[in-house]
């Protein structure tokens, strides 16, 4: 059941759906002020609203009330809002990995120790801290004098490469790279590369990296296809569904009703996981191609 919450922040549970990539809302307009702070944090991790119906207008409410704290700049509210990151592991939860990480850049940096102190847990999943690394980055968007201290968290944590999850690694690699653009961690990131531990999909290779650090103008070598890399397994499923193609393309073969029907299935199978590769190479290509095209605007 909703709790009784002030008139101005139950106005919240009526806004229904953010207006994404968009300004945020004027909360003060709507009458939000300092004084409604603790019930704007009560209704932020009201977990009776945290459904999965979001078609409906009250589970909005606790994103307006994340969104109102960072107006208000409500350090008291940062203890609260850190205990909601765990649902990037449980839910998958994008808000938490993208719109979370905004509130605690309006914050500000008096939300620095609670994040630091989240990301460097090994105790958390892997999405929660990659959602604590996209507030820290935030956070040095927002408050430029944030960068060193955040540089320094990123990068000691990418020393214990060898005890932690690859893609996490990664994502301190293109943190590093592409958003502080870290050439003091230089040394470190090599040092993940060369014991493989940095998984190739999301920012690319240790060339790739001098690159958007700048300590190379370009690619010494052409880049390789970080998806076959990876997952060299797929090249076989390439060469089954050329297999299948050019079975088409000569004729139906006779066969019994099961070998048909096993033959179908394996290919079949073949075809779906060809799909998520491609998916998956697209979404890697697209992250790579963004991140080129705002290297080359802040040349």
């Amino acid at each position: 059941m909703t709790r009784d919450y002030p008139e101005a922040v139950s106005h919240l549970l009526t806004l229904g759906e953010i207006k994404w990539n968009a300004e945020w809302a004027d909360y003060a307009a709507l009458g939000i002020e300092p004084e409604h702070i603790p019930a704007l944090i009560e209704l932020a991790v009201d977990e009776d609203l945290y459904t999965d119906d979001w078609d409906l207008p009250e589970p909005w409410a606790t994103v307006h009330a994340w969104r109102a704290l960072g107006q208000l700049r409500a350090e008291e509210a940062v203890p609260a809002l850190v205990t909601l990151l765990p649902r990037a592991d449980e839910y998958l939860d994008e808000l938490i990995s993208e719109e979370l990480a905004s509130v605690f850049a309006r914050i500000g940096p008096a939300a620095l120790p609670a994040l630091r102190d989240y990301f460097t847990d090994p105790i958390h999943g892997m999405w929660s801290r990659s959602a604590s690394i996209n507030a820290l980055v935030a956070l040095v968007q927002h408050f430029p004098e944030c960068r060193d201290a955040v540089v320094e968290i990123l990068t000691a944590q990418l020393a214990h490469f060898a005890e932690q999850d690859r893609n996490l690694n990664a994502l301190m690699v293109s943190a590093l790279c592409i958003d502080l653009g870290a050439v003091e961690a230089a040394a470190v990131i090599e040092a993940a590369y060369a014991a493989n531990q940095v998984d190739l999909m999301v920012l690319g290779d240790w060339e790739d990296a001098q690159v958007y650090l700048k300590l190379l103008p370009e690619r010494l070598t052409p880049a390789p296809n970080y998806m076959l890399t990876e997952h060299p397994e797929w090249a076989k499923i390439r060469q089954g569904l050329e297999g299948f193609r050019q079975r088409l393309r000569s004729g139906p073969a006779i066969a019994p009703p099961e070998a048909e029907s096993r033959q179908a299935r394996l290919e079949r199978q073949a075809r779906e996981q060809a799909r998520r590769a491609r998916a998956q190479e697209k979404k890697a290509r697209a992250k790579r191609k963004a991140a080129k095209k705002a290297r080359r605007q802040n040349r």
